[in-house]
């Protein structure tokens, strides 16, 4: 079976799905699948679970860590240095939750190439791995930043009040505190000691490259929070420093995950598609999952109606968890919530009549432009397609300006609840519309999916 999914090519525009697409989790924290030259504009983000906090009007929200992931080379970053770029893969790999770039840059020097290996380890949840790798095709000096970043980010924050910076026995340590004084440590060791910090915990050094010899930095760290005692400096700090190396953090990551997958893993004979859609989904319910500690919130990260992500949490019992958790490892049954998740299979009986208030019941023709999409419109056990011309740029304008979406404007942009006349109210029936394009979930929002000539969409009524 497929286990990666990637992306190849560079669009800024895309920031946002990324983040969501290439996620990594252990169910303790979660890492946006930005890359490592990436800040608050991408929306990078360490997420945690079992930490919140609630900034003036804003809702409360799990607290982010400082990211320790952190590297940026100057001159070949992006998106500053696109220009140079000649190639640029995006790739996660589901059967081991490990998150892969490399781009490579023209540069003085030839070319230079950046690879990136992270991973959220999941024996160890509090521990994060990464690997990064250059290579240039002519000897060079090149100005390296990698650290822990200062730049904290997060929807309706700042949440710290103060950013306090600790260093000791090679690891480097950045804590947020909040007003009501909450804690968020993230502790860093790195196999490259050169150079001076320069702001908030990232170091700058000047690395000598040869041609054709890859330059190697293995970072290992460590995040702690008052959620988890009374000291998440102290046990960052012990933690990054007597972590595996990055090799055998590897080897433990691989192991565990296949005897997740054991369980976990879902088989769908006849169709490898849909067999990988219900696997991806699987591997993010396994990443946000927080099976370490059974009396804790979940953070889940979902997409409505194709909108932009939101947060959303829920308070659960210990006994419910537990029973929740006994679940999960049943394939069989989360295989059939997954599925009715993606709409693999019809909404059933929750959407039953809604074609009764649609405007459009047969196949049909709409607008006028030089773009022509196709989207089709699934509830029930009914689809109808739309084949749309337009002017617009966007999924948003398209279906818009044709009369066939509504909703709730939000931070994010349009949250879709009516599609075609038919509304989907997951707060009143359990029901949300997913999008898809050619049959791949979208994790971006209808106003941020740029489109063009002869791309296919899918509007699929979903039961939650």
């Amino acid at each position: 079976m497929n286990t990666v999914i990637e992306r190849t090519g560079f669009d800024p525009a895309q920031d946002a799905d990324n983040g969501n697409r290439f996620l990594t989790g252990n169910g303790y924290m979660g890492v946006r699948g930005t890359i490592g030259e990436a800040g608050v504009q991408q929306m990078t983000a360490v997420n945690l679970a079992g930490i919140h906090h609630q900034k003036g009007q804003g809702w409360e929200e799990p607290l982010n860590a400082p990211n320790p992931l952190y590297v940026a080379v100057k001159g070949v970053s992006l998106p500053e240095n696109a220009d140079r770029l000649t190639s640029h893969r995006l790739a996660l790999d589901i059967a081991d939750g490990v998150f892969t770039r490399e781009s490579t840059f023209k540069a003085d020097a030839g070319e230079i190439t950046i690879r990136q290996e992270r991973f959220c380890a999941m024996e160890r949840v509090h521990l994060l791995a990464q690997r990064v790798t250059i290579t240039a095709t002519r000897d060079c000096t090149v100005t390296i930043a990698f650290g822990v970043d200062e730049n904290v980010w997060d929807i309706h924050g700042p949440h710290y009040e103060t950013l306090t910076l600790t260093e000791s026995d090679g690891v480097v340590a950045l804590t947020g505190e909040t007003d009501d004084h909450q804690r968020v440590c993230t502790a860093l060791r790195c196999s490259c000691t050169d150079g001076e910090i320069t702001h908030g915990g990232v170091r700058t050094a000047q690395i000598a490259l040869r041609a054709g010899q890859p330059w190697q930095l293995d970072e290992v760290a460590a995040v702690y929070t008052t959620s988890d005692g009374d000291e998440p400096e102290a046990s960052a700090m012990e933690a990054a420093e007597n972590a595996p190396a990055y090799d055998a953090l590897r080897e433990e990551q691989r192991a565990a995950w296949a005897a997740l997958w054991q369980k976990a893993r879902v088989t769908i004979e006849g169709d490898e598609r849909a067999e990988f859609a219900v696997n991806y989904s699987m591997y993010h319910l396994m990443s946000i999952a927080p099976r370490h500690r059974a009396a804790r919130r979940i953070v889940a990260l979902r997409s409505f109606g194709g909108g932009a992500f939101c947060f959303f949490e829920r308070h659960i019992s210990e006994k419910r968890y537990v029973k929740m958790t006994r679940t999960i490892k049943r394939s069989a049954a989360l295989a059939l919530v997954l599925a009715l998740m993606l709409s693999l299979a019809a909404c059933g009986a929750k959407a039953e009549g809604l074609w009764a208030n649609a405007a459009y019941t047969e196949d049909t023709e709409l607008g006028e432009g030089a773009t022509t999409i196709t989207v089709e419109v699934t509830a029930e056990d009914k689809t109808v397609t739309f084949t749309i011309h337009t002017d617009g740029t966007t999924l948003r304008q398209a279906l818009e300006e044709n009369g066939l979406i509504a909703g709730d404007e939000s931070d994010y942009g349009l949250y879709v609840k009516t599609v075609d006349g038919m509304t989907a109210d997951y707060d009143a029936d359990g029901l949300y519309w997913a999008f898809y394009k050619s049959g791949e979930y979208l994790m971006t929002g209808v106003d941020t999916t740029e489109i063009a000539d002869g791309e296919q969409y899918e509007l699929v009524c979903t039961a939650a």
